[in-house]
């Protein structure tokens, strides 16, 4: 997987700088109630699965009891199959309502997916 990791839900596009940070926010719910038009993907266009894992956690409470509990974590698994033209659209899409980009519209499709990549984290940042 190669980050930065792209997640494109209900219209709404997220850039994490790394695996762990998509994965640290995203939530059992959230993959759940996964939509059919959810994609993920890292940055050469490769189709993530998103996954939920049960964690056995271990802590100790005030006065130094032990507890134990599971929790439920989500992790990236990779795929397969590539579909950069598939990311170079959302990422147009994402970046659409950029003033600049709307004059520069018609070089889009000489663009190459880094550097739609690159002006989608200028203009979205990363989320956090």
């Amino acid at each position: 997987m190669k980050p930065p990791i792209i997640v494109y839900s209900e219209g709404t596009t997220d850039i994490f700088r790394t695996v762990e940070h998509a994965e640290n926010y995203l939530e059992a719910p959230d993959i759940e109630n996964v939509n059919i038009n959810d994609m993920f993907f890292d940055s050469n266009g490769t189709i993530l699965t998103p996954t939920i894992v049960e964690v056995l956690l271990e802590y100790r409470t005030f006065l130094f009891f032990r507890k134990k509990g599971i929790i439920e974590t989500i992790k990236f698994k990779e795929g397969t199959e590539k579909y950069p033209g598939q990311l170079k659209k959302l990422l147009k899409e994402a970046t659409s309502s950029m003033e600049e980009e709307k004059e520069l519209e018609h070089s889009y499709e000489n663009n190459d997916l880094e550097t739609l990549l690159a002006r989608a984290i200028d203009y979205l940042g990363y989320t956090r």
